[in-house]
């Protein structure tokens, strides 16, 4: 029974981990992680649009939107 229980958590436990992984992949926060996901294109528009005086789709001021791209170059995309 003991066996069983201790594969039980290392199953819980790894399932946890996957869960947590494929989280942070899929809601990036940070300017590396949008970087990392291929939203470079997406901000640089946004940064084209802001500097032409438009609204810009994305909910992020002109500081953000400068940190992802510069994050986007040092990465090379």
């Amino acid at each position: 029974m003991s066996r069983r229980l201790s594969l039980a958590f290392l199953l819980a436990a790894l399932a946890l981990g996957i869960g947590y992984y494929s989280y942070r992949w899929f809601t990036p926060d940070s300017a590396a992680d949008l970087a990392r996901v291929g939203q470079c294109e997406r901000y640089r528009e946004a940064m084209k649009r802001l500097e032409a005086g438009l609204e810009s789709e994305i909910q992020a001021d002109p500081n953000e939107i400068q940190m992802v791209l510069d994050e986007c170059q040092r990465q090379g995309h």
